[in-house]
């Protein structure tokens, strides 16, 4: 009987989760695919290995404005590329 509490405890807990990513990327509805905000490293290391700050902040830009990397992700980088200079 504790297994099954246990379970069911689990269960609640991954659909509570997914509820809570679900309301946070803007989707209500029960068609709407998960989405995992990943940064792929190579469009980071791109964009942290480029000379230009101007070009290193419209690559951020565009990737943030692409789905790529999530608004704090976006706003953590730019202040290192900023304070870089």
């Amino acid at each position: 009987m504790v297994m099954y509490l246990g379970l069911l405890v689990v269960v609640l807990v991954v659909i509570v989760m997914m509820r809570i990513a679900r309301s946070a990327s803007g989707s209500s509805g029960s068609n709407s695919t998960f989405k995992v905000n990943t940064v792929p490293t190579m469009l980071t290391d791109d964009v942290s290995s480029a000379a230009d700050p101007a070009t290193r902040l419209k690559q951020l830009q565009n990737m943030r404005n692409s789905g790529l990397i999530t608004n704090d992700e976006y706003e953590a980088k730019r202040t290192q590329i900023l304070d870089k200079l």
